[in-house]
């Protein structure tokens, strides 16, 4: 599958592999860790900033290896456990105006 999502796009594998791990941010936060040991996979690997994957690409490509954020990530969406963590904490947490902040917000869906 992912051959053929490069060779549709005319990239290569890792740059599409590579874009599909940074599409991963709409379900989990995850940044990519490149493993290059030569200037030409290092540039050859930051080629994946240079395009997107259409919707039913990413579709595919998730179909063919799901991905999974696993533990913390999945440990830490129960609201009585950040409860138990947190001490009611987070909602202490704010911006100087007071309000709770869009990044805690958005982090921990408030």
């Amino acid at each position: 599958m992912l051959i053929d999502v490069a060779q549709e796009i005319g990239r290569t594998p890792s740059q599409v592999a590579i874009n599909w791990v940074r599409g991963q941010r709409r379900t989990c936060p995850v940044i990519p860790i490149v493993g290059a040991w030569r200037g030409a996979q290092m540039r050859d690997n930051l080629g994946c900033l240079e395009f997107s994957l259409s919707d039913e690409q990413l579709e595919r490509l998730t179909a063919a290896s799901p991905f999974n954020p696993g533990f913390p990530h999945s440990f830490l969406r129960y609201p009585h456990l950040k409860q138990l963590i947190y001490s009611g904490a987070l909602e202490r947490m704010s911006s100087r105006s007071g309000a709770v902040s869009p990044l805690v917000r958005s982090k921990w869906r408030m």
